[in-house]
């Protein structure tokens, strides 16, 4: 009897062909899964729209005030009106000096958020406030002022507890203003999590991109928020919080979010005024020798 027509030969090609189909079925569910957590929550991403007023001071005294639009996705994770995004990108200043400090220029940077807006998926405009941020987890918080019911929010007492290198997962984001901020979706795994105080996960590669987006789990439970790496006193996270981490993207675990909205439900926080238009900058911000 020839070798590759031998009864154990057979046997392994068919276990062979069941183990890769059983790899694309469970590829194909994950698939199934992330497409109806798009077509039921590609409401729950927004945008917030604000303006950042900046002041700049070299070491020689120099001073230049700059108002700066932003405009980011956020996740709404309360159906009262209360969306996570990244703290870095909705409170710039951090990341903005971190810049200055990488590059040697002896630049003082302040930043204050201004008055926000958050857009809906139909157009609409409903304004809102920073009612909580973290810099080290890189969340913020922000809730409409008019407090809403019944919003399209990810239900993070379902979220997951813990993941495992190489679990599939999903992003829900949206594409730009110039691709009509479409919902679309990523598929990644889970690289590993890191350890201590404040615990996170890293993403491949494929999930980048979906600052303020939430990643989920292959069944369809909030995994975490993709965020910038926390801002620490060592170079790599200087940097890292300019940028993902050349491995992968930073996901901040949903349940680490939980107390945050419990707490921005009843906080207090004045109403915060819009600064004037953006205006351009001219201070050179050249490095200064004091």
């Amino acid at each position: 009897m020839h070798p590759l027509t031998s009864p154990v030969h057979r046997a392994c090609l068919l276990l062979i062909a069941a183990l890769c189909a059983a790899r694309m079925d469970a590829a194909d569910d994950v698939v199934r899964v992330a497409r109806a957590t798009l077509a039921q929550a590609a409401s729950s991403v927004v945008v917030v729209q604000g303006t950042v007023s900046l002041a700049f001071t070299t070491a020689s005294g120099q001073k230049q005030k700059q108002n700066r639009p932003v405009e980011l996705h956020a996740t709404c994770v309360d159906p009262s009106g209360i969306f996570a995004a990244s703290y870095s990108e909705l409170i710039p200043g951090d990341r903005i000096q971190a810049m200055f400090d990488a590059q040697n220029r002896q630049v003082h940077v302040d930043a204050v958020t201004g008055a926000l807006a958050v857009e809906f998926a139909d157009g609409s405009h409903k304004d809102a406030d920073i009612v909580m941020n973290s810099r080290e987890l890189d969340v913020v918080l922000v809730r409409l002022r008019e407090k809403a019911s019944g919003l399209n929010a990810v239900d993070l007492s379902k979220a997951v507890t813990s993941v495992q290198p190489l679990d599939e997962v999903y992003v829900l984001g949206l594409a730009t203003k110039s691709e009509n901020r479409t919902p679309m979706l990523a598929l990644g795994r889970i690289l590993c999590s890191i350890g201590g105080p404040k615990p996170f996960y890293l993403g491949d590669l494929s999930l980048g991109g979906f600052m303020g987006c939430m990643v989920y789990s292959a069944s369809g439970q909030a995994v975490g928020l993709q965020v910038f790496r926390p801002l620490g006193a060592d170079a790599a996270d200087v940097h890292g919080i300019l940028q993902q981490s050349d491995l992968g993207v930073t996901i901040r675990p949903a349940t680490q979010l939980v107390e945050m909205v419990k707490q921005a439900l009843t906080a207090k926080v004045a109403p915060a005024t819009a600064p004037s238009a953006p205006t351009p900058i001219s201070l050179p911000l050249e490095p200064v020798t004091p």
